[in-house]
């Protein structure tokens, strides 16, 4: 992009110059693992990936029980990339 382009404002669900922590050490981690840039799906894989892990630590390494999973989902709460998550029961 060109100098028309200073001062647009744009929306995008994911950057890897957002200014957190989190952020910063995962986009270090794409860096040194990979030698690339993250981009906004390998932060949401990287967070589903989260989420799901914590839900099994809660189950106690246990994953067979769909349901179980599920209820454990419900018990996640951590930080991602951008903010904090945890699901609600709907």
């Amino acid at each position: 992009m060109g100098d028309e382009a200073i001062g647009t404002i744009s929306v995008n669900r994911y950057s890897p110059e957002f200014d957190s922590p989190a952020n910063k050490r995962f986009v270090a981690a794409m860096r040194r693992e990979y030698g690339v840039l993250s981009g906004s799906y390998s932060a949401q894989t990287y967070i589903a990936g989260q989420c799901i892990e914590a839900a099994i630590e809660k189950l106690g390494g246990e994953a067979d029980d769909r349901k179980a999973r599920a209820e454990g989902l419900h018990e996640v709460s951590l930080m991602d990339t951008r903010a904090p998550v945890r699901f609600d029961q709907n």
